[in-house]
């Protein structure tokens, strides 16, 4: 790995600390909490969740999103030069890492479509989303799927690498 390929996944990963950071500083307040809210399937439960937030919930919701549609893009970002440009990913085949390397930027995809439908529905009456809600609620369990499967295999790859790199030192 070279000293620019580094400062470039340094830079990223700090980005992606960044941002994540303030989605979740942003959202805190919000009790059912984002995730629940991401995860319903069902209008009755949507529409509850935003009952409970009330008018400040829901605007607080809406000001992160600006950051939340922007994040996607970090860390599908982050997850192609993880792959592309870090050893930790080396031991497997091509074929694995092309879809290691597409794991978060598809993820990112159903992140932004989710973050859409719920723009959408916020600006809709509470009788709207028959579909749309659990179609967001698919599209948020993908993406957090993604982004777990990533996260095993990137903690599995951290692990194979430095037991690697202390068993070949002796």
């Amino acid at each position: 790995m070279s000293r620019r390929d580094r400062w470039i996944v340094l830079f990223c990963s700090l980005l992606y600390v960044a941002s994540q950071g303030n989605i979740a500083l942003m959202t805190l307040p919000l009790k059912p909490d984002v995730l629940a809210f991401q995860l319903t399937f069902s209008p009755a439960s949507f529409w509850s969740i935003i009952d409970a937030w009330g008018p400040s919930g829901v605007a607080l919701y809406r000001a992160h999103m600006p950051f939340d549609m922007l994040h996607p893009f970090i860390y599908g970002t982050l997850g192609v030069l993880t792959v592309n440009r870090t050893p930790l990913f080396a031991p497997f085949s091509p074929k694995a890492r092309r879809f290691f390397c597409l794991m978060l930027p598809v993820a990112g995809g159903f992140d932004l479509i989710e973050n859409s439908c719920h723009l959408y529905l916020l600006a809709q009456e509470h009788s709207a989303g028959t579909w749309i809600i659990p179609f967001s609620g698919s599209c948020s369990a993908i993406k957090w799927t993604l982004a777990g499967l990533f996260t095993i295999m990137l903690a599995l790859s951290c692990g194979w690498f430095l037991l690697k790199s202390l068993t070949t030192r002796h």
